[in-house]
């Protein structure tokens, strides 16, 4: 599993996205929080049958906010390098564990609109550029 999440994210890399909402995946994995975990969730649930999915948004106590997947219980974060720190991928974080949870969202198949501060996308930008990362 942990391979196919690292090539998932190499994937997003990779690719040149062209639309607005995506502009920031320019400097990935700086300021992509929001919509990769998006991204990365659906590939979970559609490409790996979880089921027990959510986007969680905290709080770090100097209060800079991230987002990031957790599947059971468990961390999924493929944003961390933008904090000098190893991805986190299926495990325990003590870096998350130190965040305020200020909201979960469970996630389904179908991706819904993104709005979150300067971070927003509709629900077909989010498919296309899903699309694009699978079948790169």
């Amino acid at each position: 599993m942990k391979y196919c999440i690292e090539q998932f994210k190499q994937k997003i890399i990779k690719m040149t996205f062209i639309t607005h909402e995506f502009r920031k995946f320019k400097s990935f994995p700086d300021a992509c929080c929001v919509l990769s975990s998006h991204l990365l969730a659906r590939f979970l649930i559609r490409e790996h049958s979880y089921t027990n999915v959510e986007i969680v948004h905290g709080e770090r106590p100097n209060y800079s906010w991230h987002y990031w997947v957790e599947v059971d219980g468990k961390v999924v974060d493929i944003t961390m390098q933008q904090f000098e720190i190893e991805d986190v991928i299926l495990d325990y974080s003590l870096w998350h564990s130190e965040c305020k949870i200020l909201e979960r969202w469970s996630v389904n198949y179908e991706f819904e609109d993104v709005d979150e501060g300067a971070d927003s996308s509709s629900c077909i930008a989010l498919e296309e550029a899903y699309q694009s990362i699978i079948n790169t």
